[in-house]
């Protein structure tokens, strides 16, 4: 491969992290891209280098994935990264496959933060030509300025133990996110009675909550919320050259919890489906040309959509019964996705302001 890149690279280098070295590539734009894939990794792609051979190599979806990772969020079919670990703490597993660092797999997620941390200046002027500038600032500051209004909507009650609180908490759920069950200074006497019970401080837990609790109740007190992190966000499409054709096929969005950084695929036929129908309305009306004015308002509401899910996500971190896999779950391709699907609330959205932008009702 070394011959084979820098023979077709525009620029390399190399950049030392803490126990390795980054060797990175950036491709020419020209036919071998595509032409020479049949018997070589001749665009874009991803692997670990270790004693002059390749491993845990990932190309198409998966290399532009993890290439997103290390910073590189647009022209990845370009860009090729080599981790290649300098330790003699690394081997092989038995099969030859994959390395092992400690007898653990690498940590690619330390290498990446680390690496984005320190980008190469090639590479980040490489992402402003293709991007052309950053995000779109104007929409995302009416978002946020509509979703800080709200902002304690958001809120999920979140509960631990403290000796001195003043509520009662299932301790079988007291690790946050546990059940509030009361307040006072002692337990009620009763877990069946449908009466409340008081002891001049205020009230036990309602019959309800006694009711169908369960495990011992302790004493616990409320928790802050998650601060509100608003995500950064940017619209990918084949078009203007910032997505990859074999990226994010048919999904709507992609999360980079590491980077809180939210990609949209413009090229998605539900977004795509929705700015369709509305030019056809606005034509019908007698407005012609509003296809950049539909545009923008239908992705601005969708977009919404999907600063609401992950904001709302973001108030289970830390609970017990949420992981990071789970997180990731909840944060997936797929659940974005899913979050995009219903339109009712989103067209009343667009109509309203296609009312007041051209004057009409629909």
């Amino acid at each position: 491969m070394e011959p084979y890149l820098t023979q077709h690279s525009e620029s390399h280098g190399s950049v030392d992290l803490t126990g390795c070295t980054v060797r990175w590539w950036i491709l020419r734009e020209e036919g071998a891209l595509s032409q020479n894939s049949g018997w070589i990794n001749s665009s874009g792609h991803i692997g670990a280098l270790y004693q002059d051979e390749l491993y845990e190599t990932l190309v198409g979806s998966a290399g532009h994935h993890r290439l997103q990772q290390f910073g590189i969020l647009f022209g990845s079919r370009r860009v090729v990264i080599y981790i290649e670990p300098e330790t003699d703490a690394v081997t092989t597993n038995t099969s030859r496959t994959n390395l092992l660092l400690d007898h653990e797999p690498l940590p690619w997620t330390v290498w990446a933060e680390e690496f984005r941390n320190n980008l190469p200046i090639e590479i980040g002027e490489f992402q402003l030509a293709i991007s052309d500038g950053p995000a779109d600032s104007d929409k995302s500051h009416s978002i946020l300025k509509r979703l800080e209004l709200i902002k304690d909507l958001y809120r999920v009650s979140r509960y631990r133990p403290h000796a001195q609180g003043k509520l009662f908490i299932s301790e079988s759920q007291s690790n946050y996110g546990g059940t509030y069950t009361g307040h006072g200074t002692s337990k009620p006497t009763s877990t069946t009675s449908t009466k409340n019970h008081s002891n001049g401080t205020g009230l036990f837990g309602g019959d309800v909550y006694v009711l169908f609790s369960s495990g011992t109740q302790k004493k616990g007190e409320e928790t802050e919320p998650n601060p509100f992190q608003f995500p950064k966000v940017q619209w990918i499409s084949v078009e203007d050259g910032t997505r990859e054709i074999d990226d994010l096929s048919d999904r709507a969005a992609r999360f980079h919890r590491d980077q809180n950084m939210l990609l949209i695929n413009g090229d998605f036929r539900v977004f795509a489906d929705m700015e369709s129908s509305w030019t056809g309305k606005l034509k019908a009306a007698g407005v012609p040309n509003s296809c950049a004015v539909v545009k923008e308002v239908v992705r601005e509401w969708f977009e919404q959509s999907l600063i609401e899910s992950i904001l709302g996500v973001q108030q289970l971190v830390g609970s017990k019964e949420w992981n990071d896999q789970d997180l990731d779950d909840a944060l997936s391709e797929e659940a974005l996705t899913a979050a995009v699907m219903p339109r009712y609330h989103v067209n009343n959205s667009v109509r309203r302001a296609m009312g007041t932008k051209f004057g009409k009702g629909f």
